[in-house]
């Protein structure tokens, strides 16, 4: 999913001249979505100001952090899209396909320009910034420049293109700035057709054959300019599906206006007026849906109502990636304890002075460890080599959030805990990792967590001014009078925290801190029921 995340965003700095479709010679049946930017759209005088002014009367809806972020966010990405615009490009092309929804894969970015030179100067001025997004590059192929993973790159170089009208005469007539079509190819209506659940009334007519047989694609356009619409087309030869579609679609947003007035009662109007706007209208060949920003109830709802349950969804979106990361970490320990023996600590050196974290020695056990190799063990984290590695290679898994290689997934480090007892007199170890000797803290053992590895927390997630770099030997020093100290921060509800029995929760900041205090602690003794 973070592929999909990086290449969304790289949207807004990369474009090509206006092509048909850019992206002919990359579709095949496993394709299932295309999607284009129109650069010049996109950069007016019109669209920038609506899309800032939008975006700055959404702002105060965002739960935490400075409220001006997003619309000078905004403001950055159109002034690179514009420089973009200078060097003479005007649209980039999305492709997806199945394939691309496997691990170290991705969508495929494709940008054609008027010659190879033209291509060069565009490559060269991207690369800065794809060293933002670890795992990219940029390839030529003649004057078409791609954008992907190494793997989608590789997988796409080796491609034998199939005609696929479906995709490519939707773009071609959709004539939009933003513009995205949906279409499964032949393989991927198969298994539609097969495996579509059966849905409840009053969409139990949306059966897997009328998906799979009766829809011939889905497109989602934006026009832009002083007042933008959107509108999105199902397509489809079949009267009886198209009034099937329209009726589930219809239920759908009557569903929408009761969450409304149940939950914001406010603007139950608004979501009405906005819903009997949204009505899908069918013709002889597809169902539409419009929405004009010009409209005041439009504008109303999409404030108060929209932008707060946007900024909810991303916010779980970024507490399940933070849960998810969570996991991979606490997964890689549990296989780092089974390899070694026991769990990672600080390396050090032959005096115990600490060097490096113990997220260092994960690497190998996150599918890093071409990044571990680089590092000098027997090196301070801040000596000028490990920092320049540290620098370019710090693992999403630590850093999702942070470009400056801070992390706030931390160890509690209290009296008792094996990071602070290795700061004591105690001899560091010489163990061999990933081929070289190196000096580590003490560590402990599963055996030694006697309150139970589903009740104790391994790493748990600081506050963000409590985030340390990567590579740097620190962890989260725990007050034990206060233990939420460390972790409290007005940019979100609660922490995620992972667990000896290799499980990740999300705890909320209203947890007891008594018993914090006991999850915290490997040997407490005290009798934890939740």
């Amino acid at each position: 999913m973070r592929h999909f995340l990086r290449c969304f965003a790289l949207l807004f700095i990369t474009a090509a001249t206006h092509a048909a479709t850019p992206f002919d010679n990359y579709l095949e049946d496993g394709t299932f979505l295309v999607a284009s930017l129109d650069l010049d759209e996109m950069t007016s005088t019109e669209s920038a100001q609506w899309l800032i002014a939008t975006i700055e009367a959404a702002a105060p809806a965002l739960r935490s952090g400075d409220a001006t972020m997003p619309a000078m966010i905004t403001r950055q990405a159109i002034s690179q899209l514009r420089e973009l615009r200078d060097f003479g490009v005007k649209e980039i092309g999305l492709v997806v396909a199945i394939e691309d929804l496997t691990m170290n894969h991705g969508p495929l970015l494709v940008t054609k320009l008027p010659d190879e030179a033209a291509a060069m100067k565009v490559r060269d001025w991207l690369q800065p910034r794809l060293q933002m997004t670890p795992g990219f590059e940029a390839r030529l192929s003649g004057s078409t420049l791609l954008v992907a993973t190494t793997a989608t790159l590789d997988r796409y170089a080796k491609l034998t293109p199939a005609a696929r009208p479906d995709l490519a005469d939707a773009h071609s007539s959709a004539n939009a700035a933003l513009s995205a079509v949906l279409s499964p190819g032949a393989d991927a209506r198969r298994v539609l057709r097969e495996l579509w659940p059966m849905l409840p009334p009053p969409y139990d007519k949306l059966t897997g054959p009328l998906v799979a047989d009766d829809v011939r694609s889905v497109t989602a356009t934006v026009q832009l300019g002083a007042a933008p619409i959107a509108s999105l087309t199902i397509t489809s030869p079949n009267p009886s599906a198209r009034e099937s579609i329209a009726q589930a679609i219809s239920a759908g947003l009557q569903t929408g206006v009761v969450w409304v007035e149940t939950n914001q009662p406010p603007y139950a109007a608004g979501a009405k007026e906005t819903a009997e706007l949204l009505a899908p209208r069918v013709d002889d060949a597809a169902v539409t849906m419009r929405i004009d920003s010009a409209d005041a109830a439009v504008r109303q709802f999409a404030t108060n109502v929209l932008a707060p349950a946007i900024v909810v969804a991303q916010e779980r979106a970024k507490r399940s990636s933070k849960m998810n990361d969570m996991k991979q970490i606490i997964l890689a320990m549990h296989n780092y304890h089974d390899v070694r023996g026991s769990l990672p600590t600080n390396v050090v050196d032959k005096d115990g002075k600490p060097l490096l974290s113990w997220r260092v020695l994960l690497l190998p056990f996150l599918e890093q460890e071409t990044f571990l190799k680089e590092l000098h063990l027997d090196e301070s984290w801040d000596s000028p080599h490990n920092l320049e590695v540290a620098k370019r290679s710090a693992p999403q898994v630590y850093c999702r959030d942070n470009r400056e290689g801070l992390t706030s997934f931390l160890r509690p480090v209290y009296a008792g805990s094996d990071l602070a007892a290795a700061r004591g007199d105690i001899e560091p170890i010489e163990k061999p990792t990933s081929g070289r000797m190196c000096f580590l803290q003490p560590s402990e053992t599963f055996r030694d967590i006697t309150d139970g590895l589903s009740k104790t927390i391994m790493v748990a997630e600081v506050a963000p001014e409590h985030a340390v770099f990567w590579t740097k030997p620190d962890d989260w020093e725990v007050d034990l009078e206060d233990p939420l100290a460390k972790l409290r921060t007005d940019k979100r509800e609660g922490f995620v925290t992972g667990y000896y029995d290799g499980s990740a929760r999300f705890e909320p900041f209203d947890i007891d801190p008594g018993l914090l205090k006991k999850l915290i602690t490997k040997n407490g003794g005290e009798a934890i029921s939740r």
